[in-house]
């Protein structure tokens, strides 16, 4: 089964590299997939605090304006529109 597969790949990713947000992200992803909600969240969660290490690291050792990295410039470069609010339904 690719899913399995996939699976396997980015587990043995993360062994490798811990701080390799996106086969966290991907792992993450293929569990939502697998609707293995629950085992999801700790990826997914870490895979957003590594990325949001990795742009406050990039800015600060580049001099960049902190201040520019308010909530709308965010979503702007992750590409969310709106309010960012979730809109799936939950049963």
């Amino acid at each position: 089964m690719q899913l399995t597969e996939s699976l396997e790949d980015y587990l043995e990713a993360i062994r490798l590299d811990p701080a390799d947000a996106w086969s966290l992200n991907n792992l993450g992803l293929i569990l939502i997939e697998s609707e293995r909600f629950e085992e999801a969240l700790a990826p997914l969660a870490l895979a957003i605090l590594f990325h949001v290490l990795l742009i406050g690291g990039i800015a600060y050792s580049t001099g960049a304006d902190l201040e520019q990295y308010t909530p709308e410039f965010v979503k702007t470069l992750l590409g969310i529109e709106g309010d960012g609010a979730a809109t799936a339904e939950v049963d």
